[in-house]
């Protein structure tokens, strides 16, 4: 879109052609890929060859203020078109298919925290006993301040969540 005629956005456009910019893109790596022992990693983290940019991304989310005030958690999707094990479809979404994701927001909508669903390999504490959405409110909302009102939907509810302290 940025070498659109009707999106066209000059200071990326005029610095580079749209295939070189396609060329880069296929060509950039954020992990040395030889360093790693695959096969351990991607059971542990199936996102761990653009791992630096999440926890760089999140490092900064997680700096912004808190006080004690009203959140929210709930899922967004990241849209994504290609092929990958990771995509899901979820109907009646504006954008329904491509990473579902994890996100505690202020009430003005200001994403604080996140974590991207990866299926069974998501790094989410007591899933076993809470189920995911419990343990996805529960993951967020450590970050919080002692006296903050927490919001969420149906799909994050649960018995057990409703009886943590």
């Amino acid at each position: 879109m940025i070498w659109s005629e009707k999106y066209r956005y000059d200071p990326i456009a005029n610095a580079m052609s749209r295939e070189r910019f396609f060329l880069l893109r296929t060509n950039l790596h954020c992990v040395d890929v030889t360093a790693v022992n695959q096969t351990e990693e991607q059971t542990k983290n199936r996102l761990w060859r653009v791992q630096p940019v999440i926890d760089a991304v999140r490092n900064r989310c997680l700096q912004l203020p808190r006080d004690a005030g009203n959140y929210s958690v709930d899922e967004q999707m990241i849209p994504f078109e290609g092929r990958y094990d990771l995509k899901v479809v979820v109907k009646n979404k504006p954008r329904p298919a491509g990473l579902k994701n994890f996100v505690l927001t202020t009430y003005k909508g200001q994403v604080l925290d996140f974590e991207i669903y990866q299926g069974s390999t998501t790094n989410l504490p007591d899933s076993d006993n809470f189920g995911v959405g419990a343990s996805v409110v529960l993951r967020l909302a450590n970050t919080l301040p002692e006296g903050s009102f927490l919001y969420f939907d149906r799909y994050f509810s649960s018995l057990p969540l409703m009886r943590v302290n």
